[in-house]
């Protein structure tokens, strides 16, 4: 029994010791332990430290997954994108990735809430912490990115218009941590309007703001962003998106995910006779077959509405 613990005791030193940067330590070790799985690389750096063959020590639980037709379209586009570049330098005299046909993505309707749950949502918003009532009604009534609501700075709105300039994005990596970069692409720099019931969470949060930094004194975190900590530091990217998926638990309300409150944006627009193209740089699309392609189903069932519109105005016409 003491030779068995001892022989215990050594590999699990040695496998702190030399594994300590590669996994997790702690929560990996008690996690397999406890059988949980792990990381196809995990698996195999502890099979090749000890020379045992992983399928000795581990078994695989899901077999080999094959890649998403989506994904494979991401990196169609970005092989494209650098042998493109390659060409235009002179590197190679043509493009190999022209000749391979991308996969075929099968676009799902985008999920959103309709006219009448949005005004339900926003009302059971009402006594709820300002700042994520303000962070919804932008993502809801903008169309903003998560990314891009949590980068906000009160630089960015001008009350007296109701002009919004997103121009950065919040992000996180466990390298560089929080920051904020330019947005998703060149033409998610923009500049929209916001509706007046919007402005007017902005103008509360505001002046809410003010109020806790006289409270804070010089303790106060003076980073002039609009989503804050209680100190006025800047609000980690997922902070708003966490409390919404928690708070919407609670409502009779269909499960929508926070990101989904940009769909809902653009499908009331649509709705409601908003040009696509219109749309296109309202939600900072690439271009505007993005939206399109997104919002496919939506723009189609706008047209047959029309389509009958016309049909009941003009359909009892007989020739005279």
């Amino acid at each position: 029994m003491d030779f068995l613990f001892a022989t215990y005791l050594q590999f699990f030193t040695a496998f702190f010791r030399h594994f300590i940067i590669v996994i997790d330590t702690g929560r990996t070790v008690s996690g397999l332990l406890s059988g949980q799985p792990t990381k196809r690389h995990v698996a195999v750096n502890i099979s090749e430290y000890f020379s045992i063959p992983p399928d000795k020590l581990f078994n695989p639980i899901n077999g080999e997954k094959s890649l998403s037709n989506q994904t494979l379209l991401h990196h169609h586009r970005l092989l494209t994108t650098i042998l493109e570049t390659a060409v235009r330098w002179q590197l190679i005299t043509s493009n190999p990735a022209k000749r391979v046909d991308p996969p075929k993505v099968e676009r799902k309707e985008a999920a959103s809430l309709d006219d009448d749950q949005t005004l339900y949502m926003l009302s059971l918003l009402e006594g709820e912490p300002l700042k994520y009532q303000t962070a919804i009604y932008i993502a809801v009534l903008g169309g903003l990115r998560l990314g891009e609501i949590v980068g906000l700075i009160w630089d960015d709105i001008d009350f007296d218009t109701g002009y919004l300039t997103i121009s950065k994005s919040a992000q996180y990596t466990k390298e560089l941590g929080s920051f904020k970069k330019s947005p998703k692409n060149e033409t998610s720099n923009r500049v929209i309007k916001l509706p007046q019931i919007a402005i007017n969470k902005l103008k509360g949060l505001y002046d809410e703001q003010m109020a806790e930094r006289l409270l804070w004194g010089d303790l106060w975190v003076n980073s002039n962003n609009i989503m804050i900590k209680k100190d006025g530091s800047v609000m980690f990217h997922k902070t708003p998106s966490t409390w919404f998926n928690e708070w919407i638990k609670k409502t009779d309300l269909p499960k929508v995910t926070f990101h989904q409150l940009r769909h809902t944006n653009a499908s009331i627009l649509l709705a409601q006779g908003v040009d696509p193209v219109a749309l296109s740089k309202r939600l900072g699309h690439s271009r505007p077959s993005t939206t399109t392609d997104i919002y496919g189903h939506k723009i189609k069932r706008v047209d047959e509405r029309a389509a009958a519109v016309l049909d009941e105005r003009f359909g009892n016409i007989t020739r005279q």
